[in-house]
């Protein structure tokens, strides 16, 4: 938890010093203040002794509100990350995909015939929002936290990999790349193309967008997903719905394959770094390894 709030902190300068040098504001300041508040209020249970006494409840709820505060900094960051001059790598990665035999259209659009499919995958990737508090709930009543850490570090090292790597090679995504062959709704990242053009120059906390296409944050945390409920009764059917999350990347978040991955490829270095810096003598690389046996 003390790494979220380190690199939150840092975030935030960061923002702060940008934000002031290039004229950004803040869109309905009133708005961010009811966040803030609805997100501290997840705190107030603290006040009561018996909950403030146990390790567990206190590390559920620091650990939960820190993840919010966390996602949220990350997500606005991408912001101003979208708007540097560095020329997309769409048509390189779409090369990429077709190299690897993935046909993109092909793939969504079978999705899209299939009503079955596409309801599935939509809700797999929309799950992340289900996982996170079940997950925090989850290992912090049974006592896991070295798993626990375990997930917030290798999310934090990851966030860092993926902000510096897309900054040098944003990519507006495969959905709008593929636009004219295939129309598939890319509204949740409208943003895009008013903070490339310079007309976007304010976030708003509330209506924040995943920007960033490369690599797929979905893929990186349905991997931390997964190893954070290993050895858990609930395993395998984390396992079936982030499985379902990946797949469901390609169309409901516009990626290409090579962002999936990329994706882990970024989880899989976070999980070795984290693991460098918190034991002298890591074991496998990827902890789910253990539970596949």
């Amino acid at each position: 938890m003390k790494a979220l709030a380190v690199v939150s902190t840092l975030y935030l300068v960061i923002m702060l010093a940008w934000g002031h040098q290039a004229h950004w504001g803040l869109h309905a300041p009133e708005r961010a203040a009811v966040l803030l508040a609805v997100v501290l209020s997840f705190l107030t249970p603290l006040v009561f002794p018996r909950c403030w006494r146990s390790h567990r409840v206190r590390s559920m709820l620091f650990t939960y509100v820190m993840l919010i505060v966390f996602s949220n900094f990350s997500a606005a960051l991408g912001y101003f990350l979208v708007t540097t001059d560095a020329p997309l790598v769409d048509a390189t990665l779409a090369r990429w995909d077709l190299m690897l035999g993935f046909d993109w259209v092909a793939f969504c659009g079978w999705i899209q015939q299939h009503a079955w499919a596409d309801l599935w995958l939509k809700y797999a990737y929309k799950s992340f929002i289900i996982q996170f508090p079940l997950m925090v709930v989850y290992l912090s009543l049974t006592r896991r936290f070295t798993q626990l850490s375990d997930f917030c570090g290798g999310m934090v090292v990851s966030m860092i990999i993926t902000h510096v790597s897309s900054w040098f090679y944003p990519a507006a995504g495969a959905g709008k790349y593929n636009a004219a062959q295939l129309a598939v709704d890319m509204s949740a990242l409208s943003d895009f193309e008013p903070l490339r053009s310079g007309a976007l120059r304010h976030i708003d906390p509330t209506a924040l967008q995943g920007l960033i296409s490369i690599p797929s944050y979905h893929t990186v945390l349905a991997v931390l997903f997964t190893c954070a409920f290993r050895h858990t009764r609930i395993f395998w059917p984390i396992l079936i719905a982030n499985i379902s999350m990946i797949l469901a990347t390609p169309k409901f978040g516009g990626h290409y394959v090579m962002d999936v991955l990329t994706g882990f490829l970024t989880v899989v270095v976070s999980i070795y770094l984290w693991q460098r810096i918190t034991r002298p003598n890591p074991g496998s690389i990827l902890p789910i390894a253990h539970e596949l046996k």
